[in-house]
């Protein structure tokens, strides 16, 4: 069962689920822009990198830029601002907010988020549009509907060795 915006909300408020999210107050809790949304929590763009970008180059591994415009055909690798740190009884799935994928970006590899992950999610974006689409850090970049299960994971991803993605493994492809 997915969590509701009430029980999102709790969880963010009682807990470091998702760090770096701002949980509003009072009517503001409710408006479109709230990264808390009916049943699901909208992350920020944090760091952009370019593929083929070598060190100290802006966009390579170790000098993330703040924004890119990305020409059709481009891809990028994109982390998020927040940090997740999901308990063993808490997965998400992600995926692009509309917002986004209408603008012909796909998005590869934010698919589902394993209890027991920490840290940024990380994942290449891709301008399959035919117009520029512009990149900008703090900009909603991907939407994550989070789920409670039905008994915690025996051995969750901290667990199993605390395996996140990484932005060198993604510029390397």
């Amino acid at each position: 069962m997915f969590l509701s915006d009430s029980e999102l909300v709790q969880t963010l408020e009682e807990t470091n689920v998702v760090e770096g999210i701002e949980v509003r107050s009072g009517a503001a809790r409710f408006a479109r822009e709230a990264q808390v949304q009916p049943c699901s929590v909208d992350l920020r763009i944090g760091g952009i990198f370019i593929p083929g970008a070598e060190d100290p180059a802006p966009g390579s591994a170790e000098s993330p830029r703040d924004g890119v415009v990305l020409s059709p055909g481009r891809t990028a690798v994109i982390t998020t601002l927040e940090e997740c740190n999901l308990p063993p009884d808490l997965g998400a799935i992600g995926f692009p907010p509309n917002t986004v994928s209408s603008k012909g970006i796909l998005m590869t590899n934010p698919g589902h988020v394993d209890p027991g992950y920490k840290g940024p999610m990380s994942f290449t974006v891709i301008n399959m549009g035919s117009e520029d689409y512009t990149l900008l850090k703090k900009d909603r970049i991907v939407t994550l509907l989070f789920f409670k299960l039905g008994k915690p994971a025996t051995k969750d991803l901290a667990a199993r060795g605390g395996v996140t993605s990484g932005v060198k493994s993604l510029l390397s492809v």
